[in-house]
């Protein structure tokens, strides 16, 4: 299966890097792939989202919001989080949808001009395939 850079997809059991907590949702929760994975690749790099719009007001630079329109899957208006990259083994999962191309662009220049961000392994990575 290949995703295309701007896919949004919903992943089970992501282990939340600030919290340490598990997240249960059956249907699993959203999150955005900003770079594309093919066939072959065997894990990938995600930015997770949340329709927790109201957390923008408290950190505008931590988050990127993306409004539900057509094509992109969403149910309501949502936030990039910025802060944390995961990383996880390649999963086969249908799409929800694609953000379009204005704000996929919007989204990855604002993660790399963010200061906030987490730079660990799974971040270094992602910035290593992105330069």
């Amino acid at each position: 299966m290949i995703f295309t850079e701007g896919t949004i997809i919903k992943k089970k059991n992501i282990v939340f890097k600030q919290t340490n907590m598990v997240d249960f949702r059956m249907g699993g929760h959203p999150i955005l792939l900003p770079i594309e994975f093919g066939f072959d690749d065997s894990i990938m790099y995600y930015l997770t989202l949340s329709s927790q719009i109201h957390h923008y007001s408290k950190d505008p630079e931590r988050y990127y919001p993306l409004k539900k329109k057509s094509g992109n899957g969403l149910k309501t208006a949502s936030l990039v989080d910025l802060k944390y990259v995961y990383k996880c083994p390649k999963i086969s999962t249908n799409p929800m949808g694609n953000i379009d191309p204005y704000d996929l662009e919007q989204v990855m220049n604002k993660f790399l001009r963010y200061m906030g961000i987490v730079k660990d392994n799974d971040c270094n990575e992602l910035l290593a395939l992105i330069n």
